[in-house]
């Protein structure tokens, strides 16, 4: 919640860019809708594309597909005013930056692979040209709970609606060994000991 409420800080009737993957990107749908912002979800994987238009997303990119820098740059008409790469490879977090518009701002969620070992090459130039703001982002502050809590209560938020299935402690493995290849939406909890 922090990462699109805090570091967008877009204008009502902006566009966010969302790379879903490892994050609950269906929550960050909602919370970008919330401010009267519209989300647009960017995924190679049909699952993926399909719980965030259900959670919120306005526009969808298959990336098999479409060119998502393309893509965006027409939805929005120049270029979103924020993007959220959740992934963390070198495609999608260059691809989060080409799609902004003039000082849009690009937040990065996903850690890097092993393949790119915390280095993913940017195109500076355009950082530099379009006015570009980069904000990595870790979790969520305590005290930003409270606004978190508030807008789950009033129903803005149903946090629940991102959790995927629930397993035994037991199926842990199982889950891990498909988040090695990205075969996992949304969020998977263990409720059974």
């Amino acid at each position: 919640m922090r990462t699109v409420s805090s570091n967008s800080q877009s204008r009502n009737n902006g566009s966010h860019s969302l790379r879903p993957k490892r994050h609950p990107a269906g929550l960050k749908c909602k919370v970008a809708n919330s401010g009267g912002r519209t989300a647009v979800a960017v995924d190679i994987q049909s699952a993926a594309l399909a719980a965030a238009r259900e959670l919120g997303a306005m526009h969808i990119i298959d990336a098999r597909t479409a060119d998502p820098v393309e893509a965006i740059q027409t939805l929005t008409q120049g270029g979103a005013q924020v993007s959220i790469d959740a992934l963390g490879v070198e495609t999608t977090c260059r691809n989060s930056v080409l799609s902004l518009r003039k000082r849009g701002r690009h937040v990065q969620l996903g850690h890097t692979t092993h393949k790119e070992a915390g280095y993913v090459p940017l195109p500076i130039d355009i950082i530099l040209l379009n006015e570009l703001r980069l904000f990595g982002t870790f979790g969520m502050q305590g005290q930003r709970y409270g606004a978190m809590l508030a807008m789950c209560e009033s129903g803005l938020l149903r946090p629940g609606k991102v959790v995927s299935r629930t397993i035994s402690l037991e199926e842990t493995s199982g889950v891990l060994a498909a988040m090695e290849s990205y075969d996992t939406t949304g969020i998977v909890v263990i409720e059974r000991f």
